[in-house]
């Protein structure tokens, strides 16, 4: 939900997520990522849409981004499944804060004071769901908006691609299934590639691991409790350079999805990873 609005009421119920990511570790000024995501599936004068809201914060050492927008999805049967065509608009704040400065004797480039400026933000994506597959491709920061910064115009809103998809395999186990995925990302410069394997139990509790392209493995742990609210964790092992650095990566996830009245659908988690 976070990376494609094409992806809004996609499961068919009110679904809201929360998300903690504490990058890099020991670092001082390292990421930190809080997101919020919240969408339903909806049929206003009869015609299947998903409406969400997405918040996110990022802060980054010196500077800082906050994000929010709200959300729409036109949905419509293909093939054996259901596909999402949908829209995120909204605003994106960008702030530095000078009285950061990771150097003992200071960064002459950070500003001393502290300076903020807000723009419009728009993201597209489309996310194709049946019974055992997802796919979706999402383009965010489409408008490209510039950012005057004490006096200074940054152009510090790139445009980035994301690319997901998976799908659910069942076992000899009945109550296991395997859930592969691959999750990609990219500014046009720089680019990421995640490939995922995930073991669901009884539909309750979930354990994988992640291989970020080399940068670092992920261990991955989740239960859904019986009350519906589900829980996940993930840990970021470096194995680039920066592994000597720091003491690793740590997220944290906490879901919940209801309905009003339809059959509720078991959703899947994908990660969203710092770039």
């Amino acid at each position: 939900m976070a990376n494609n609005p094409g992806f809004a009421g996609s499961n068919g119920n009110i679904c809201a997520t929360a998300i903690n990511r504490q990058q890099w570790l020991g670092f001082d000024g390292a990421p930190q990522t809080t997101i919020l995501s919240v969408d339903a599936a909806v049929a206003p004068f009869g015609i299947n849409s998903g409406v969400g809201l997405n918040i996110v914060n990022d802060q980054l050492g010196v500077a800082s981004n906050f994000k929010a927008g709200g959300t729409y999805a036109y949905r419509f049967p293909l093939l054996r499944g259901e596909l999402g065509i949908g829209t995120e608009l909204g605003i994106i704040n960008k702030s530095i804060d000078g009285d950061f400065n990771p150097l003992e004797d200071g960064d002459a480039t950070i500003p001393k004071n502290k300076d903020n400026d807000i723009n419009f933000d728009m993201s597209l994506g489309a996310f194709y769901k049946d019974e055992k597959l997802y796919a979706g491709i999402s383009v965010s920061h489409i408008n490209q908006a510039n950012f005057e910064l004490n006096g200074n115009t940054v152009a510090s809103s790139q445009r980035h691609y994301f690319f997901a998809a998976g799908y659910n395999f069942n076992t000899p186990v009945s109550l296991l299934e395997l859930k592969p995925s691959l999750f990609v990302k990219s500014d046009g410069r720089s680019h990421q590639i995640n490939l995922n394997a995930n073991v669901l139990y009884n539909k309750k509790f979930w354990g994988g691991i992640s291989y970020r392209w080399e940068d670092a493995i992920i261990g991955i742990l989740g239960i859904e409790l019986f009350n519906g609210i589900k829980i996940g964790y993930s840990y970021d092992l470096n194995i680039s350079k920066l592994s000597n650095y720091n003491q690793g990566t740590h997220e944290v996830m906490i879901g919940y999805c209801f309905n009003l009245g339809f059959e509720q659908k078991t959703e899947n988690y994908n990660s969203v990873r710092f770039l």
